[in-house]
């Protein structure tokens, strides 16, 4: 569980805005400019950011609210309002800079500088807390996802549910909750057994069972069993299959925590299935129904009287032969979790779980609990396609790709940020052969791009003896480049309140993206690096520092890798430089295989000296490459060359350019040597020459030196582009 933080001045720009407006209608009422309204009829005062940010950066409605019980034109009322916060925006240090009525009842509200500088000096004096608002009343909060049954490794059926539940847990941390993660497993009952029967059957050799278990695991985990788990499912009173059963789902259970170990997804609580009969919270679910008149048998079976709830038919609880329901299992599982303190419940389970959720809430409210403490949250489902076509998935026939194969194919973050881009209620058809092709340049690269490209200013600007201010004052925020960048960083309190509030998280990715897209139309049009205006270089640099920090939380919220601040080894820089060598590495390779081609019809040009791997691959290939390096985009998606302004007085840029131009071209090369050898010996092995004298000369002579030269390039490359990235600030128009 993680304790949350709850800055008092971290609090939302809105709910700041709330209060001074409250505080307004306390003062227009008492002095007689508003008649006094009964508590029964006084209205929520709502604030929200007007669509078109010309009229300001937050607008109330709260005037048209008033009209009926004020009995006044919402007009009057807005004005009466105006006056009042007119008055208080006079004063130093308010929130409010100015205020416009509009009609029919309006409240238009500026935000004055004083507190936007303000937000820049708390962010900057405690980054770690930044983006964590108070919580009205803080609760523990109980979440349970994925919870897939341990008869199979996690599939990508499975993957939106693990990111669905996980991003949640820490949006609702980041709100002031504290947050329980759960994983329920099914450890006993008939699929267990059906796991545990397949086992067997592949272990004999034996015909598998109708309802058996097909994939590739199953026979994994035959050959795996333990001799001493294998002996006592031998004996004459044990039932193979459920000896069996046990020890492969705990198996499975192990790797299905290993995949979201890493889809970076972790637990506080793995409760079983078997721990609610176990420990009796069955029993205590049953002896609380019972004293509340909502149980009865009939033929043997047990039945909860959900249609007194409004249910369209009673639900059985325990089946006339005995064994329990899973409905059964829920109700012991809502007293137990219950029983732990939390405050409110939240299951996250897929659309088809529909009918569930109304018995399940009625139970809880029959058995003396809050019905609006338990809370399910249905997922739609992704269509995930190859190709064109659906692809099936049932772990009963073994068809499936597995989540770590999807996570292998495009990564983590791209995964991350597709479904938390996207409502937890919308369908998806997740094209897995084009996520692959847009991996590198999806949005979060993007978003990492200016995290990153900020660190490279504020190395830049160590480098020329100036640094961020502790804090800036009103004066250096009113440039319009200035007012745009911290209008939006100072909206990141609320994006997160929002995001608690709806319980998703597409506004945080539509955030983060927003706020890369304002840094970036900031650092085009205002200078920040400037030895000649150090008073203003520090200020900007501590915006400049206050985005990265807002960019950090962002992406720290969805659990994105963040590229470090500071240091010169550039694996941070990999996602960008993954763009780059991309888009640099098919050209070089097309020409290098015409060239190749060309060489095929010339034998004697390959009988050249060693020297050649030096000098020529630059020189054929290099233009390529420096035409691929040196325009590094402000988009990956697009190469910005109009916004490249070489310095002659920095170099980084052009070594990185010319070290990338001769891994292209080294790489190019070897590739076409390869070929050209295999050629080689097609050619002449008929003949009878001596082909392998000639194949062993070929690879030590070029095969080997290309390939050493390769790793090398590549490593110097890695270790080399940071400083180029650091010099990119100079090769950019300020």
């Amino acid at each position: 569980m993680t304790q949350p933080v709850e800055p008092a001045a971290f609090a939302p720009l809105r709910s700041r805005a709330r209060s001074v407006l409250e505080a307004a209608w306390e003062r227009a009422t008492a002095s007689g400019a508003l008649p006094p309204v009964a508590a029964i009829d006084r209205p929520e005062i709502e604030i929200e950011r007007p669509a078109n940010p010309e009229h300001g950066d937050l607008a109330s409605n709260l005037a048209m609210k008033l009209a009926r019980p004020c009995r006044m034109a919402p007009l009057r009322i807005a004005e009466a309002l105006a006056a009042e916060l007119n008055t208080e925006a006079a004063r130093p240090g308010s929130l409010i800079g100015g205020v416009t009525v509009a009609p029919p009842g309006f409240l238009n509200l500026r935000v004055s500088d004083s507190a936007l500088a303000d937000a820049v000096a708390a962010i900057l004096a405690n980054p770690a807390a930044w983006g964590r608002v108070p919580a009205a009343t803080p609760q523990r909060v109980n979440v349970e996802f994925v919870s897939a049954n341990p008869t199979g490794p996690l599939h990508i059926g499975n993957a939106r549910g693990a990111f669905v539940g996980d991003l949640l847990c820490r949006v609702l941390e980041a709100a002031g909750h504290t947050v329980t993660r759960e994983y329920y497993f099914n450890d006993f009952g008939a699929q267990v057994r059906n796991l545990g029967a397949s086992v067997v059957a592949v272990r004999r050799r034996e015909p598998l069972p109708e309802e058996a278990y097909r994939g590739a695991y199953v026979g994994d985990l035959a050959s795996e069993i333990p001799g001493d788990v294998w002996n006592a499912a031998q004996t004459a009173e044990a039932d193979p299959a459920t000896v069996v059963g046990q020890w492969a789902s705990e198996q499975v259970r192990a790797g299905i925590e290993a995949s979201l170990e890493h889809l970076g997804v972790r637990f506080d609580v793995w409760k079983s299935e078997s721990s609610l009969y176990r420990d009796g919270w069955v029993a205590r679910a049953v002896e609380r129904l019972e004293a509340a008149g909502a149980l009865y048998e009939d033929d043997g079976a047990l039945w909860f009287r959900s249609t007194a709830f409004g249910d369209d038919k009673d639900r059985v609880v325990r089946k006339s032969n005995g064994d329990w329901t899973y409905f059964g299992s829920d109700l012991g599982y809502v007293v137990e979790k219950l029983s732990r303190g939390f405050h409110r419940l939240i299951y996250i389970w897929g659309a088809d779980h529909h009918g569930t959720v109304a018995r399940l809430r009625n139970a809880a409210a029959a058995m003396g609990f809050d019905r609006d403490a338990v809370q399910v949250i249905l997922i739609a489902w992704v269509r995930f396609v190859r190709d064109g076509a659906e692809i099936s998935m049932s772990k009963r026939s073994g068809e499936f790709i597995t989540l770590d194969e999807l996570l292998g194919e495009i990564g983590v973050d791209a995964a991350r940020w597709f479904f938390a881009a996207r409502g937890h209620t919308s369908g998806i058809d997740f094209d897995i052969e084009l996520a692959k092709k847009q991996s590198a340049e999806n949005p979060v690269y993007y978003v990492q791009y200016a995290h990153a490209r900020i660190a490279s200013i504020l190395r830049k600007a160590v480098e020329a003896g100036l640094a961020p201010r502790a804090a800036v004052g009103p004066g250096a925020i009113e440039g319009a480049p200035e007012a745009a960048l911290i209008r939006v960083v100072a909206r990141f309190p609320e994006v997160v309140e929002d995001a608690a509030a709806a319980e998703e998280t597409h506004g945080i990715t539509a955030y983060a993206t927003d706020l890369a897209t304002q840094f970036h139309a900031f650092y085009r049009d205002a200078r920040v690096v400037d030895p000649a205006e150090p008073e203003r270089s520090a200020a900007r640099l501590a915006l400049v520092r206050a985005t990265q920090i807002t960019l950090a939380a962002a992406l720290g919220l969805l659990k994105l890798f963040v590229m470090p601040q500071g240091g010169s080894v550039s694996l941070e820089m990999l996602p960008i430089l993954f763009i780059a060598v991309r888009r640099g590495l098919v050209p070089a390779l097309t020409v290098g295989v015409v060239y190749g081609f060309v060489q095929l019809l010339l034998p004697g040009a390959f009988l050249v000296q060693p020297v050649q791997v030096l000098l020529d691959y630059p020189l054929a290939f290099g233009a390529l490459g420096l035409a691929a390096l040196v325009p590094m985009p402000i988009s990956p998606r697009r190469l910005a060359w109009r916004e490249i302004r070489l310095s002659p007085g920095r170099f980084a840029p052009f070594v990185a350019a010319l070290t990338g131009a001769v891994f292209l071209g080294v790489l190019a090369r070897f590739v076409c040597h390869f070929l050209s050898g295999i050629v080689f010996f097609a050619s002449y092995a008929p003949a009878g020459q001596a082909v392998w004298v000639y194949s062993l000369t070929y690879n030590l002579l070029y095969l080997v030196p290309e390939a050493l030269l390769t790793i090398v390039l590549l490593a110097f490359l890695l270790v080399g582009y940071d400083g180029a990235y650091a010099a990119r600030g100079d090769s950019v128009a300020p």
